[in-house]
């Protein structure tokens, strides 16, 4: 009977299985973007207000950004892991903004192929103006022929010359297997 008890928790174990996967210098730790790309005017603070957990978090000055001036353009930091196809995962980070117009600030997965081309993305909600750090979350099955993810602290102009500030915090990934 005893065998069969761990034989049935062994297999129930086996079916659901959580990994989480590498986002180097999630917190931005190390002080500096080490392992991060970014695109913008990105910087890090170590001011505790601004700061979600640990002692840094990544933040932008939208107005000083070199894409700070056009309509839709783009400012973001982004890192790639591994990911296998057709598995689930989740993806989460903590954002804050201050005072943030004509822009909004959000959670971006893309899922990549060999070639690095996105086959397809995701995006949290988007937040704007005064907000206190809020979890934003994706999760979802990586379509066929996913290699990796790309995971980026993203904001978008949505007017000419926005200003304002985001933070971005404490990113974490999860792939499950089931």
């Amino acid at each position: 009977m005893k065998k069969i008890c761990f034989l049935c928790i062994f297999l129930l174990a086996s079916l659901v299985f959580s990994q989480q996967l590498d986002i180097s210098n999630n917190s931005f730790e190390s002080g500096d973007f080490q392992e991060w790309v970014c695109y913008g005017h990105w910087d890090i603070t170590e001011d505790k207000d601004d700061v979600y957990s640990g002692k840094y978090a990544a933040v932008i000055d939208v107005s000083k950004g070199p894409s700070n001036i056009g309509q839709w353009e783009s400012n973001a930091v982004f890192q790639d892991i591994g990911h296998m196809e057709s598995r689930e995962f989740v993806v989460r980070a903590y954002v804050k903004t201050e005072s943030l117009a004509g822009a909004k600030a959000f959670l971006r997965v893309e899922a990549l192929n060999e070639k690095g081309n996105i086959i397809k993305s995701w995006d949290s909600e988007k937040i704007s103006g005064s907000a206190k750090y809020k979890e934003m979350s994706v999760s979802d099955r990586a379509p066929r022929n996913t290699v990796k993810l790309r995971v980026l602290g993203y904001i978008i102009n949505e007017e000419k010359n926005p200003s304002g500030m985001a933070f971005f915090d404490e990113f974490l990934s999860k792939q499950i297997q089931i």
